[in-house]
């Protein structure tokens, strides 16, 4: 769309100004107690909890897992994911408005 007016000899258009990043809540430390020889490496925050009840979970790269208050660092439910062995480690994840991404 721009080559027809730089052909002409026309200014190129000044880039269009960034979005604006949402404001992050500030962030503290909990005390949480994990599990026996549990080693979480992923943190997911559920993007539909109400802010009064804020939810997050904790997994291993094994798929061993632990729901978090993420107010108060209270265990609320621990979980296992199963199917992933044959995948291998989980590299990375995400909790958005469709579900988890493992």
């Amino acid at each position: 769309p721009m080559m027809p007016g730089l052909s002409l000899g026309a200014a190129p258009a000044a880039p269009a100004a960034p979005a604006a990043a949402p404001v992050a809540a500030a962030l503290s430390e909990l005390a949480v107690e994990w599990p026996a020889f549990f080693e979480p490496r992923h943190l997911v925050y559920d993007p539909l909890a109400a802010a009064e009840a804020p939810i997050a979970a904790a997994m291993s790269r094994q798929g061993r897992g632990l729901v978090l208050d993420a107010l108060t660092g209270a265990a609320l439910q621990h979980f296992v994911l199963d199917g992933l062995i044959g995948h291998g480690a989980i590299a990375s994840a995400s909790w958005d408005r469709s579900g988890l991404l493992i």
